[in-house]
């Protein structure tokens, strides 16, 4: 049996994947300070991840991070230090180049090829207007930039399959979703009404 506030709460997110302060709280028999404090603690070491309520500044939830994404926790907080130092302009260019290194050579196919790479941790639906994709894993999802990197992602896939990419995120699932509108041109060759003089 945990005997810290700590290990308790870590026990607790393993068999509760998202909870309250209010809950832990209750369910603790502590402070609200208390479990905020310890919170916090654990959030800034990477083993919790918090989400804010919609529209506001409060923190609604806690959920505890995926051990396998700790292995990412690194290259979040350099992506942390390189905005503080830089800001964002500079972050989203880094993080452009090494998602679109990340594809090179692996997406300069038509989406049809594309979809059959399953290396790539996405899912494809063609549906008759063009390609939604699903990323199956975010490369940064517990990374406070989320948003940034889908923006990223959505600038690579453009460069990659030479096509307009509309990104749509779930921030708090952390996981990126993408439409990728057929080119009339595109479409057209599909069915054979189109033919190059």
């Amino acid at each position: 049996m945990p005997s810290g506030l700590r290990e308790k709460i870590v026990l607790y997110l393993t068999d509760h994947p998202v909870v309250t302060t209010e809950e832990l709280r209750q369910e603790m028999g502590v402070s609200r300070r208390h479990v905020q404090r310890t919170l916090h603690q654990l959030v800034s070491e990477g083993v919790v991840r918090m989400s804010l309520l919609p529209g506001s500044r409060h923190t609604g939830e806690y959920r505890l991070v995926p051990k396998e994404s700790t292995a990412m926790q690194p290259v979040n907080r350099l992506l942390s230090a390189i905005q503080e130092a830089g800001g964002p302009a500079l972050r989203d260019r880094i993080l452009e180049i090494f998602i679109d290194d990340y594809y090179r050579g692996r997406m300069d196919h038509t989406p049809d090829d594309v979809s059959r790479d399953e290396s790539l941790m996405m899912s494809w639906n063609k549906t008759p207007n063009g390609w939604w994709i699903t990323m199956q894993r975010c490369p940064f999802p517990y990374w406070r930039g989320t948003q940034s990197v889908c923006d990223a992602e959505a600038r690579a896939f453009a460069h990659h399959l030479d096509a307009p990419v509309i990104h749509l995120a779930d921030g708090e699932r952390g996981v990126c979703q993408f439409f990728v509108p057929l080119r009339t041109d595109m479409a057209t060759t599909e069915k054979g009404e189109r033919h190059d003089d």
